[in-house]
């Protein structure tokens, strides 16, 4: 009598071994998040006794969206080398209309003749190249079509930033308040379970 089944025993035993690989599941899940952390600092060389202390800090909400996405606007690298593409080819398109443009030129011209026969000259003279066909319609044209590539590239980045910015922010959304929920749950069960096993039973606390 008391004596527990043989199907009992293998049942706890199966038990047991399933609560030990998830332990040692945890453990490496641990172990990764340490070194991710660590990766994160600029830690070169990860420790294995690496490990967080203190309390978690618990802020409160961050600046709006619309904030976070002006910030990215300003920081991200990509968006900024193809600003500085765009400011590129703006003065491409002004240097190929400049030199599609008549370039003409002025001179003057003295000249004083010495010995027998006097005689004093004076000329002016103007040039200027006259283009008919060539008018370097053809590098503008290059150069504005390279500007409109450009601005639909940057408005595409923008538009990928902006849905990258508001994931983000809906996701951090979603963990702080999981977060808070289970820190109240957990709390909430905590204060009850010392509660009920802190009352005297026959004279006898059990906490």
């Amino acid at each position: 009598m008391g004596d527990l089944a043989e199907v009992e025993l293998v049942r706890s035993k199966l038990a047991s071994l399933q609560f030990q690989n998830l332990v040692r599941q945890q453990d490496a899940n641990l172990r990764i998040a340490r070194n991710r952390l660590q990766t994160l600092l600029g830690r070169a060389v990860l420790r294995p006794d690496f490990d967080v202390l203190g309390d978690f800090r618990q802020d409160g909400l961050p600046l709006d969206s619309e904030s976070i996405r002006q910030q990215a606007f300003q920081l991200r690298p990509d968006l900024q080398a193809l600003a500085r593409d765009e400011a590129r080819s703006l003065a491409d398109i002004r240097l190929q209309i400049a030199q599609g443009k008549v370039d003409y030129s002025v001179g003057a011209q003295y000249h004083r003749q010495y010995g027998n026969a006097a005689g004093n000259a004076l000329g002016f003279f103007f040039s200027a190249p006259l283009p008919v066909f060539n008018r370097n319609q053809g590098e503008i044209e290059r150069s504005r079509q390279e500007q409109r590539q450009i601005e639909t590239r940057m408005q595409a980045l923008k538009t990928s930033i902006s849905t990258e910015v508001e994931n983000v922010f809906l996701r951090f959304i979603t963990a702080r308040d999981l977060l808070k929920g289970m820190r109240q749950t957990c709390s909430s069960n905590l204060g009850m379970f010392v509660k009920r096993w802190s009352t005297p039973i026959g004279g006898e606390r059990l906490v």
